[in-house]
């Protein structure tokens, strides 16, 4: 089945809202246990919402800040923003106070929603000659710093609010900014990604014309909202062809609520699933007969992944085990979605074909160029890298690629990480870091080596895990267990045996461990849980020059090695 095109978002909830069957709503946690709203009481408070802004003089291209943790508010705000003509910024909770304010600075904004009052102090610093002038909260406590949202929807006397956000919708113009998305990436700078009330409902639009709705009635929400993947794939497809969302908050959570929720869909990164399997593989359990469609709650018909590269071995792992894992591949600049494999046509070692209305080509070079609705109108406030990035109505994605002859694409790695050795040898580290990072010790990798005859790499180690290999008792510190050699034996059988099919110019042969998992790493890891590149060499600089100074390592010669 496949849904009609309209053209906006909000087009799509009124007429949902209208239509919504019974089992139609979104689930989430109030207090510890699951609630239920319909679609079409959600449809209503998003008007509510939205009729209070306007009182407010809240204008069409105002900027609005959304910084929250997942949960209904999040989305009923992302959508009341929406539906005035307001431009939604999404900002990560967990982002340090000093980032929140510099992004507030940038986009100016008229209004804040939040998920504390504390929060509001976040988004201004002192001396700001110009901080968020009202703020929001999803508190229900007031403030004199915020208003509780939930007293607004309490106090709103709209006699037909579905009427009145239609008559909203239709005063809507397509191609007008709906939202601004600041990139993580690999970069130190974000940039504001503006798109448009188009570009979003396209997205969602071929999203759901691609896969189809039958897989994908019951979503479960894994990841941050604040990040474009789950708002487009999770909130906005659920938007378009309605059935049931469930949105989790507490990450810590997952195992128990995907048993309590029984999702037929999940969309994720692949050190989700990847720590899921690992989780698995520790407890001796992945081999039981049915064992993995249980664990993610006896129901799931499909799980689509994107964010970072997939690993064969993963995807096969799902596969083998009657859960079907698709890899599909798309970035902010394109809402952020540019081709899928699907159930009914899917690809190993690509990421599926360009989504309907979707063009992609490669440039001379193999650079993967885009064009379709879904394209950015630019970056917020920055007219040169816009020009840079679209050309002649193709977007520059940075991504080097393949296309074979069925129209699948495959990616070989972003352009401006590629490393290229002294002896002239190109490396793509993401696959290979991706690879090394589905053995449950490394919380993170990271290859460095441009300009260098050979790879090093540093490794963010569960350090309780690998302790608890060594045959001590004793708390080692994170130099203790480097400089352990058992630890550099183990260390280098894993990324020998990790990447036993790789050319021997993709092998790192010198390694740096770094403590972990990362609690607060600050600048250094996206929401999507994949390293900033360009914070990590910044932070690291003195650690990578110390590695080069030092000798390859002896263990990482031979590849005769037992595995782990």
């Amino acid at each position: 089945m496949n849904c009609s095109a309209a053209p906006t978002l909000l087009h799509h909830l009124v007429d949902r809202a209208r239509a919504a069957v019974n089992e139609d709503g979104v689930h989430y946690k109030q207090a510890g246990s699951w609630q239920r709203i319909s679609y079409t009481h959600f449809a209503e408070q998003v008007a509510k919402l939205a009729c209070w802004m306007k009182s407010r003089a809240v204008q069409p291209g105002d900027r609005v800040l959304l910084v929250s943790e997942n949960g209904l508010p999040w989305m009923i705000a992302d959508l009341a923003i929406q539906a005035i003509g307001a431009v939604c910024v999404p900002l990560h909770v967990t982002s340090p106070a000093v980032q929140l304010q510099s992004l507030s600075r940038r986009v100016a904004p008229r209004l804040a929603l939040v998920s504390k009052a504390s929060m509001a102090a976040s988004l201004s610093a002192t001396g700001d000659s110009n901080p968020v002038p009202e703020v929001i909260t999803f508190d229900d406590a007031p403030t004199e710093a915020a208003l509780p949202l939930a007293e607004i929807l309490s106090r709103s006397d709209l006699a037909d609010p579905l009427e009145y956000l239609s008559k909203l919708a239709d005063e809507l113009d397509p191609a007008t900014l709906a939202t601004i998305v600041f990139t993580s990436g690999t970069s130190c700078e974000p940039r504001g990604v503006m798109l448009s009330h188009r570009n979003l409902c396209f997205a969602a639009e071929a999203l759901v014309n691609s896969f189809g709705t039958a897989a994908a009635r019951r979503r479960f929400v894994a990841l941050p909202l604040s990040h474009l993947l789950a708002r487009t794939a999770d909130f906005f497809c659920w938007t378009v062809m309605g059935g049931e969302l469930a949105i989790i908050s507490d990450p810590s959570q997952l195992m128990a609520d995907l048993a309590q929720i029984r999702p037929t869909y999940i969309t994720g990164v692949p050190r989700l699933f990847a720590r899921i399997a690992a989780g698995l593989e520790q407890n001796n359990l992945a081999k039981l007969p049915g064992i993995l469609p249980k664990v993610l709650g006896g129901e799931i018909r499909a799980c689509t992944c994107g964010g970072a590269p997939l690993s064969e071995e993963l995807a096969q792992f799902y596969a083998s085990r009657g859960v079907p894992l698709l890899e599909g591949y798309g970035l902010t600049e394109a809402a952020p979605v540019v081709s899928l494999n699907t159930t009914t046509s899917h690809k190993p070692k690509t990421v599926g074909q360009a989504l309907p209305g979707t063009e992609i080509r490669l440039a001379s070079d193999g650079e993967i160029l885009v064009r379709g609705d879904h394209v950015m109108q630019g970056y917020w406030n920055d007219p040169t890298a816009t020009a840079a990035a679209i050309q002649n109505g193709w977007l520059l994605t940075g991504d080097f690629g393949t296309i074979d002859n069925d129209g699948f694409l495959s990616i070989l790695g972003r352009k401006k990480e590629m490393l290229l050795t002294s002896g002239g040898r190109n490396v793509f580290p993401a696959t290979i870091e991706a690879r090394l990072c589905e053995h449950p010790l490394l919380c993170h990798a990271m290859l460095v080596g441009d300009g260098k005859s050979s790879l090093a790499a540093l490794l963010v180690v569960d350090t309780a895990q690998l302790s608890s290999l060594l045959p001590t008792s004793e708390s080692l510190d994170i130099d203790q267990l480097s400089s352990h050699p058992r630890v550099r034996e183990l260390m280098a059988i894993l990324v020998l045996e990790s990447l036993a099919d790789r050319s021997p110019h993709e092998v790192p042969r010198r390694l740096h461990l770094l403590p972990g998992p990362w609690r607060d790493p600050q600048d250094r890891i996206t929401p999507k849980g994949t390293l900033a590149r360009g914070a990590m060499l910044d932070h690291y600089a003195a650690v990578i020059e110390q590695m080069y100074r030092e000798p390859i390592w002896p263990e990482l010669v031979s590849r005769e090695r037992s595995a782990v």
